[in-house]
């Protein structure tokens, strides 16, 4: 029984060094706003953060820098999705019906896709797939 108590106190302590971020989050609110460089790569990377046990809880954007502060916090669900901001509006196809490139929002909706494996409310939060669009 004490060595259980001992694992227990133990795990306690792992989690405590993690409750104070918690607070952290709310200042660490960030929004992108894309440089010249991530319009000549075509994308940039956004990051997410939402407490773990609250399935449907407030999903926060945050930079690359604070996301990676929270990687190992267990009380953070957490993704990172590839957010195309250049290149066609529509998905444009070849002359077989193949597809030449994906449109923005076609594929700002696929990496949302992706992210939701991470973060299931992920689409109530990302509405606007065509955000930061550069023609």
């Amino acid at each position: 029984m004490e060595e259980q108590n001992l694992d227990i106190i133990a795990k306690y302590r792992k989690l405590q060094r993690y409750i104070n971020t918690e607070a952290k989050i709310v200042s660490a609110t960030y929004h992108p706003s894309p440089i010249e460089e991530d319009f000549r790569i075509g994308y940039l990377d956004r990051f997410f953060l939402r407490k773990a046990n609250q399935q449907t809880g407030i999903i926060e954007e945050v930079d690359a820098k604070t996301y990676k502060k929270f990687m190992n916090n267990p009380l953070f669900a957490k993704t990172r999705i590839r957010w195309k901001i250049m290149g066609p509006l529509n998905t444009t196809f070849n002359d077989d019906g193949s597809v030449k490139e994906y449109g923005i929002a076609h594929a700002n909706k696929r990496s949302i896709e992706l992210g939701k494996k991470d973060i299931s409310n992920l689409d109530k939060f990302l509405v606007d797939y065509t955000k930061f669009y550069k023609g």
